[in-house]
């Protein structure tokens, strides 16, 4: 795959795993998800379930609600609505409201400036893969499982 040119330096723009540019493709918002649902030594911070509550209801119904969220906030722009700060959803638009986003303050790289548009969807699909990984990397079921590598933002 071909590179470009970054800051003087070339950058891989091949998405497997050994040339990733995760920096390519980074947004603040992205980075606030990151922050929301992970430790800074990486360890999964994803909500804790009521006790008898398992896991994975909590998952189930989290999940598909803020991923609505999301894409209503970017196609309607509808404001996410107030869920409490703990939950899945509470951390996406806790995320959202500190990288401003997706108003024009919130940043794209500078090689998705002209497709701002269909970089704000990119930027769904990866908050719902960084909740995906959190979920999988928080343990239970058997403890925690490996996540493919390449597109986590680490």
């Amino acid at each position: 795959m071909p590179s470009k040119k970054r800051g003087g330096k070339a950058a891989d723009t091949n998405t497997s795993q050994a040339g990733f540019d995760a920096e390519l493709l980074q947004s603040t918002f992205l980075r606030e998800v990151r922050r929301q649902f992970f430790t800074s030594g990486n360890s999964s911070s994803w909500p804790r379930p009521s006790p008898g509550i398992r896991k994975q209801d909590v998952a189930a119904a989290e999940m598909p609600l803020a991923l609505w969220a999301m894409f209503r906030k970017i196609t309607m722009e509808e404001a996410m609505p107030a869920v409490p700060a703990g939950t899945a959803l509470g951390r996406i638009k806790a995320a959202a409201d500190a990288a401003k986003w997706p108003g024009t303050r919130s940043k794209v790289p500078a090689a998705w400036k002209p497709r701002t548009a269909t970089y704000r969807l990119f930027e769904i699909a990866w908050a719902v893969n960084i909740m995906m990984e959190a979920y999988a990397k928080s343990g239970g079921g058997g403890g925690p499982r490996d996540w493919p590598g390449g597109g986590s933002g680490r």
